[in-house]
């Protein structure tokens, strides 16, 4: 699936590792190898022929992406990171921005976790969520840590939940670190929460990007 989705994004794959001659894809330099070099060239135990090396496609300028964007603030684990590229793609965000201290966004891991959505939706690294809004964002960050309607701990910062959130324009939605979520004091303009009824804390970073994502999608289309 993942080298059906680099074929067809026009990713640069640099070279090829097959089981057979029949596994390659067309044009592209092929190295027909064995079961154990297929093995050491990837980091699965058990890879699928072909294993392709492609280029890190290159970080696009955040100032010229137009619409809206999720920001992965510092998440940590590749596969929270690559689910919620795949998010992103799937409501149609403009692009994934990922702040220092995230994990590698073109690990394999990430990429396989992504589903192929790394190759489609551009990836867009930055130092810190100061840069987000110097690049002319509203930036938007959820919270699992207050009440909507009144004010969470630190900064005095006031939550209202997503429905009531005002998502047009270029907007950067930020999700943040597994166990630490956003900073209270980061350059926030608005910060939302997902309403829930059950006992649980929070969600888990990538569900809640796929609820938010969803919801976002459907209110920029009208709905």
């Amino acid at each position: 699936m993942l080298a059906a989705e680099a074929v067809v994004s026009r990713v640069d794959i640099i070279e090829q590792f097959v089981l057979a001659q029949r596994d390659a894809i067309a044009g592209v330099e092929a190295h027909v190898v064995d079961e154990r070099v297929l093995a050491s060239v990837s980091d699965v135990e058990t890879p699928r022929s072909p294993v392709l090396v492609c280029r890190i496609p290159s970080s696009v300028d955040l100032a010229s992406v137009e619409g809206w964007v999720i920001v992965a603030d510092a998440v940590s684990d590749p596969g929270n990171l690559g689910t919620i590229s795949r998010c992103a793609e799937i409501a149609g965000a403009a692009a994934l921005v990922v702040t220092g201290g995230a994990t590698d966004p073109w690990s394999p891991k990430c990429v396989r976790a992504s589903a192929g959505a790394s190759f489609h939706v551009p990836i867009v690294e930055v130092g810190s969520l100061a840069d987000v809004r110097d690049g002319g964002f509203t930036v938007v960050a959820t919270t699992s840590h207050a009440r909507p309607g009144g004010v969470g701990s630190g900064a005095g910062r006031q939550v209202i939940t997503m429905e009531e959130c005002d998502f047009s324009g270029r907007v950067a939605v930020v999700l943040g670190n597994e166990s630490r979520g956003v900073s209270a004091d980061a350059p926030v303009d608005r910060w939302v929460t997902i309403g829930h009824v059950g006992r649980g804390e929070s969600l888990n970073v990538a569900m809640a990007c796929a609820i938010l994502s969803h919801h976002i999608s459907r209110v920029r289309a009208g709905h």
